[in-house]
């Protein structure tokens, strides 16, 4: 059964690999301030891009377009790029590059640059790998950067911060809403610039509608989940006669999953979390001896979720689980006829793949791997196997 989970898991990982993110209505504008219509290949960048691929319909072949072809991109509803001739910094922020200089060191760069807010005061961001830059323009100003500079002191032990970009915020974001407290504690991270952003240009233009596509930065699920598992329990023994087989048992399995869906990627990787119980109730009579195992456990699991997409109601995912033991209830024991062993589960991997609807309902099937339940015993070891199938239900 093992090596049937381990050889589906394979086939579908190298189908994931494979797959193609989807085709979206977007549009571009070239050099000469023609804009085309088309589907563009939606990548959900984490790094800011420097072409584009695309199809003028969805039948139609792919095509490429690059940084110096289009001076204007974007994705319906998902995400817009405008090319930019601009002053970067790119100073590094990790210990070891760190200098006594607390100014920038400006690099003129070609860059698509991401519309993160639009109105009477505009926020663009820059993201390549670790480095994080933001940029701002008003009707009175072209787009530049807003710095944001570590350096250390002369004495190279303490770390200092160049934070120009408060100056200019207080400057140019005049307004009742935002006072200089807001702006003295505001950090140099997203979601805070866009939040001041958008209460200026609410503030400027009391029906403005902000960028719908940035409210939604932090996806958390939350899933009842139920199943039925099915395990068996085999223990080999040092000393034969302590050698035990327990026929399979099917049990309910209940469990709670927390899901953090990242940001990236169009949604398709998840962290998770579920805290689950479940059961196992075997008992052996032969000749020589009885043996029985009630067992009763709660364990949690931590994951890493990746999901294909098959269209827009519906997905397949395949998860890979680390599971933590966390209690055993009413001491939990193999009874043998001579003596009893006690259960101490170990730390173990499982694999699951599943299917989603609507982002709502799920069904997925589970194997744990390499579960043993003698850990640390000297002289024992069991082979507890368990495969499940769990429905879900997304409550938000």
């Amino acid at each position: 059964m093992e090596n049937t989970f381990t050889l589906v898991l394979f086939f579908l990982i190298i189908q994931i690999c494979s797959s193609q993110n989807t085709y979206e209505k977007g549009y571009f504008i070239n050099n000469d301030d023609v804009k085309t219509s088309c589907y563009i290949l939606n990548m959900d960048w984490r790094n800011n891009p420097s072409q584009i691929e695309y199809k003028k319909s969805l039948t139609s072949e792919i095509q490429v377009k690059t940084i110096d072809e289009i001076k204007e991109f974007a994705i319906i509803d998902i995400s817009k790029y405008v090319r930019v001739d601009i002053d970067i910094d790119r100073s590094r922020h990790k210990a070891r590059f760190l200098t006594t200089n607390k100014e920038p060191v400006f690099k003129n760069e070609k860059l698509f640059l991401k519309v993160l807010v639009e109105g009477d005061a505009n926020l663009y961001s820059y993201v390549d790998s670790n480095l994080f830059r933001y940029f701002i323009k008003t009707s009175d100003s072209e787009i530049k950067q807003l710095v944001f500079k570590l350096y250390v002191a002369a004495d190279k032990v303490d770390l200092l911060e160049n934070n120009a970009y408060k100056q200019v915020l207080y400057n140019t974001l005049k307004c009742d809403d935002i006072t200089l407290t807001s702006i003295e504690n505001l950090s140099y991270k997203k979601r805070e610039l866009v939040k001041i952003f958008e209460k200026y240009n609410n503030c400027k233009t009391p029906n403005y509608d902000s960028n719908s596509k940035n409210k939604k930065e932090i996806n958390i699920n939350l899933s009842p989940r139920f199943g039925i598992n099915t395990a068996k329990l085999s223990v080999n023994s040092a000393v034969s006669s302590f050698d035990m087989s327990f026929d399979s048992a099917t049990n309910l399995r209940l469990g709670l999953e927390f899901e953090y869906v990242l940001s990236f990627n169009n949604g398709k990787w998840g962290a998770l979390l579920e805290p689950y119980y479940n059961t196992y109730k075997g008992e052996i009579v032969t000749e020589d001896y009885e043996a029985s195992v009630d067992y009763k456990y709660l364990k949690v699991s931590f994951g890493l979720r990746h999901y294909m997409y098959l269209n827009e109601k519906s997905k397949v995912f395949v998860n890979g689980n680390y599971i933590v033991p966390v209690v055993g209830f009413s001491n939990p024991q193999i009874k043998h006829s001579f003596r009893s062993f006690p259960i101490n589960s170990a730390h173990h991997v499982a694999l699951g793949i599943g299917y989603n609807l609507n982002d709502k309902f799920s069904i997925e099937a589970k194997y744990e791997f390499h579960n043993e339940i003698f850990a640390g015993i000297n002289g024992l070891g069991s082979v507890f196997s368990n495969a499940s199938i769990n429905f879900g239900y997304n409550l938000f």
